[in-house]
């Protein structure tokens, strides 16, 4: 919501600053009025057709809302304009405003639509990118729209109501004293001497027309020779006022030990002057239950900062100090990113992504490896890390299908013994004051080690007892933590800061 109110606050000014200029160019607070009053009616019937049309109103939307402020007057001050010229010729102030604007009707329709034109193919874009800018070209449409229609028929009704038939250049600012009165003079004379220049250098530009095109054409073609070293980038960063620390372990550390160096971590952190609060969370969870697929050996830190208006310094400013002042604690590998507001929530996102998709895993962690080396040897590029870095020990059980036949057992039925005596299972619900509870029934009180779950005894149809590691094989071997797809095509990836 605050971000939404930063853009209605910046349309707010700009609607002033747009009255503002108004006022100084026309030297009459009636003519202003004409035109002023084009904003806020154009914004309502954006406002309906928005609502028919299913736009809501959000940071895209309203910024193209305040795009559109400064174009909605331009249909309404050529309107004006030519209903003023009209009237001093001596027509009575009606005729003149039904005159002046069916002159100029077709010109500003015209006008409207080419401008239109230029965000209808955002209309037709499918992704990400019509996510982000088809709500503001749809605003922009819709405000233009509005705008040309108040220019047909509100503008000439007030100009029949309040525009005076006064010579041109004088307005009832120019003799008023006050104030208002020396602006406006001040600001028309500066507006004369540009005038008085420009009526200089176009005579020049007519007897010299191969001069100017060729001027156009090299500030043409020096347009395309700077354009690579402007820079692109998908999306411009933002001081969200927050860091993200992800700190990292060496696999088999203890929740003990990470919470320690956190709290290590957190003291030097603290000491940092634009830093307000800092959050910590120690070891993280799989997708597993009781405690299967937990990572002990990684945290991570919400790092608050100070206001942007109290602080002299970025995010980007602070997390350089941060990543200088945790590289001096030993024992653990740091990563400060400041995360980005992108598809509605705030994820911490490497500003570069390498992407390798294939199925061979082998292959992938051969091409991701040679890939990270050369990042590395990037300047400039630091904290490099791979999908693979990230692998989880697991252990895989091969069930001997015709030694358990042997025993009177199935498949499903060891699968099954696995399942409870790793995870449980919930037999019932106990309900107590309104809550409920599930009872989960678990063989043993759960297995902590492999030695625990190759004991795991299974009761036979044949009426006996078979150790679970008579018809089981269990191999120790690693996995990537995470198994990311694109397309249903196994995904890998390098990223750095």
């Amino acid at each position: 919501m605050e971000s939404i109110w930063n853009v209605v606050e910046i349309g707010a000014i700009g609607a002033l600053l747009a009255m503002i200029v108004l006022l100084l160019f026309m030297r009459s607070l009636r003519n202003a009025l004409v035109i002023v009053l084009a904003i806020p009616l154009s914004l309502v019937a954006a406002f309906v057709l928005m609502y028919f049309t299913g736009v809501t109103l959000n940071v895209i939307s309203l910024g193209g809302l305040a795009l559109g402020i400064g174009i909605m007057v331009d249909s309404s001050i050529v309107v004006l304009e030519n209903i003023f010229r009209i009237r001093e010729e001596g027509p009575p102030t009606m005729e003149a405003a039904v005159s002046g604007t069916s002159q100029v009707a077709g010109a500003i329709t015209a006008a409207t639509l080419t401008t239109v034109v230029v965000f209808l193919p955002i209309v037709f874009v499918t992704g990400f990118t019509s996510e982000i800018f088809k709500s503001m070209a749809m605003a922009v449409s819709f405000s233009l729209f509005a705008a040309l229609l108040v220019a047909l028929t509100v503008t000439p009704l007030l100009s029949s109501r309040l525009l005076l038939g006064t010579a041109r250049g004088g307005g009832e600012n120019a003799s008023r004293p006050g104030f208002l009165g020396r602006l406006s003079s001040h600001f028309h004379g500066y507006y004369q001497g540009v005038e008085r220049f420009y009526r200089r250098v176009l005579p020049w530009s007519l007897r010299r027309r191969g001069t100017v095109i060729a001027i156009f054409l090299g500030c043409f073609a020096l347009a395309f020779v700077l354009m690579p070293f402007i820079g692109a980038e998908f999306l411009p960063p933002m001081d969200q006022g927050h860091l993200r620390v992800d700190i990292t372990l060496p696999r088999g550390a203890t929740l003990e030990e990470t919470e320690a160096l956190a709290s290590r971590a957190q003291e030097v952190l603290a000491q940092i002057a634009e830093v307000e609060n800092i959050s910590v969370i120690a070891g993280s969870r799989g997708a597993m239950a009781m405690g299967i697929g937990g990572q002990s050996h990684v945290a991570s830190m919400e790092v608050m900062l100070a206001d942007l208006a109290e602080r002299r310094r970025s995010d980007a400013e602070i997390a350089e100090q941060m990543r200088r002042q945790l590289a001096r604690i030993a024992g653990a590998e740091f990563s400060v990113a400041a995360p980005q507001e992108a598809g509605g929530g705030a994820m911490a996102q490497a500003p570069l992504r390498v992407a390798v998709r294939g199925d061979d895993l082998q292959e992938l962690e051969r091409l991701i490896e040679e890939i990270a080396a050369v990042v590395e040897n990037v300047p400039g590029t630091r904290e490099i890390s791979t999908t693979f870095e990230e692998q989880t020990p697991e252990v895989n059980a091969y069930v001997d299908r015709e030694r358990a036949a042997d025993h009177g057992l199935a498949f499903g039925q060891v699968a099954e013994a696995l399942r409870v005596s790793l995870d449980g299972v919930v037999a019932t619900h106990y309900r107590e004051a309104g809550e409920e509870y599930d009872v989960r029934v678990q063989y043993g009180g759960g297995s902590s080690t492999l030695e625990d779950i190759r004991e795991i005894t299974l009761f036979s149809p044949l009426g006996h007892r078979v150790p679970l590691k008579e018809i089981t094989d269990f191999r120790e071997d690693i996995s990537p933590h995470t198994i990311e797809r694109y397309n249903q095509v196994r995904t890998a990836a390098v990223e750095a800061e």
